[in-house]
């Protein structure tokens, strides 16, 4: 059964024209704030009662609610109805700029005017932009490509994306200039969400969807990329030696921050030496060249 979407009416200006008082204009801001970091930075999607909890100490009742209204009625978050519950979630209704050359855009929009525009269907599978850990992978893997004199779009032929997901990074990769990608997932949704967007960005006949174990696949590839929590990323590494290619490049994201160094430090001493690491959030990714002495 389909969840209906409740039917947001705008709230009435009180006073008419009056100004709003300095402080509660400040008050509102920072309401606003912290609303859009709760929503953007949890690994679950919030309820409305949640967001009022979380911020009840800092804020009355009624400032949290008109502010959680108008981020709705301005389409920054949205409704989403999540096993019979209601919730709070960015909106898919409109662009987001991730990084200088990467932005993401429901279907149905225009692309963006500089870089790529990575279009996606709204569904389950995660990595629609709207967690900090897609984000970062985002940004890594633009980085990668326009900052880094030796990662050639050319010379980046094949992308493995493991826990593919949306399928946001395969697809991001096979537009930035990569020629082909295989994208593998055990999560049903996740396969035929990843085909789908895939389909959307005309790049359907360059990537491979399936649900495959890392020790079956046979080739090496030019990019891996791999959005997954830190026990998975130390557990894959024996796998990610003999799938990336020489002088080949990793990003990996799903970091927790104060695991970050640990995780680098091994990574490491197997030959994958670090090109750099971003932050969000209490999250992190970092991207890494593999060179092998010898």
């Amino acid at each position: 059964m389909m969840c209906q979407q409740p039917v947001v009416t705008p709230a009435k200006a009180a006073y008419g024209s009056m100004p709003e008082p300095p402080g509660l204009k400040r008050e509102t801001s920072s309401c606003r704030s912290e609303i859009l970091s709760m929503v953007q930075s949890v690994s679950h999607r919030p309820t409305p009662h949640e967001i009022e909890h979380h911020l009840i100490e800092r804020y009355d009742r009624n400032t949290i609610r008109s502010c959680l209204r108008c981020l709705i009625e301005e389409e920054v978050l949205a409704y989403a109805c999540l096993h019979g519950r209601q919730v709070i979630e960015p909106s898919m209704d409109r662009s987001a700029r991730i990084s200088p050359h990467i932005s993401l855009a429901p279907e149905n929009r225009s692309p963006c005017s500089e870089g790529i525009t990575v279009f996606l269907r709204h569904g389950s599978a995660f990595g629609t932009g709207q967690h900090p850990t897609t984000r970062l992978a985002l940004s890594r893997l633009d980085d990668l490509f326009f900052c880094h004199p030796h990662a050639e779009p050319h010379r980046i032929w094949r992308v493995l994306d493991i826990g593919t997901g949306s399928g946001v990074l395969a697809v991001a990769a096979l537009k930035l200039g990569a020629l082909s990608a295989t994208g593998l997932d055990i999560d049903p949704c996740a396969l035929y969400e990843a085909a789908e967007n895939a389909a959307i960005n005309g790049v359907a006949e360059r990537i491979t969807i399936a649900n495959q174990p890392l020790e079956s696949l046979g080739t090496t590839y030019h990019l891996i990329l791999a959005n997954l929590r830190t026990p998975s990323l130390y557990a894959i590494l024996p796998d990610l030696k003999r799938l990336c290619a020489l002088e080949g490049y990793l990003i990996l994201s799903g970091i927790h921050s104060d695991e970050l160094d640990p995780l680098v430090s091994q990574y490491t001493s197997h030959s994958f030496q670090p090109l750099g690491a971003q932050h969000e959030d209490g999250w992190s990714a970092v991207s890494f060249r593999y060179l092998p002495s010898g």
